[in-house]
């Protein structure tokens, strides 16, 4: 079993419990970030694009903290959406 402290956490959600990921915790902020960003999406889809959604928050978020979001760490981000997906879908 991994150190949970020494990985980012994927936040609780729809009654699903909080998931460890295999991203260091330095990428905390963006597996934050990325299931906010879907959790706000899956709340009104049809409100917004899902890649739209995302570009704004980058746009929001200060250059220092980017850093998680760019290429190749960005799959911090995209691992993310998978088990928030999941939680969702658990949930109904």
């Amino acid at each position: 079993m991994h150190d949970a402290h020494l990985y980012a956490i994927l936040p609780a959600a729809d009654g699903q419990p909080a998931a460890v990921t295999t991203h260091s915790v330095v990428y905390q902020a963006a597996v934050d970030g990325a299931a906010d960003v879907l959790n706000t999406w899956l709340g009104n889809p049809n409100e917004q694009n899902l890649l739209e959604l995302m570009h704004e928050r980058l746009d929001r978020t200060p250059g220092s903290a980017r850093e998680p979001f760019a290429m190749p760490s960005c799959c911090a981000c995209s691992s993310a959406f998978a088990p928030t997906i999941r939680h969702r879908l658990l949930a109904l």
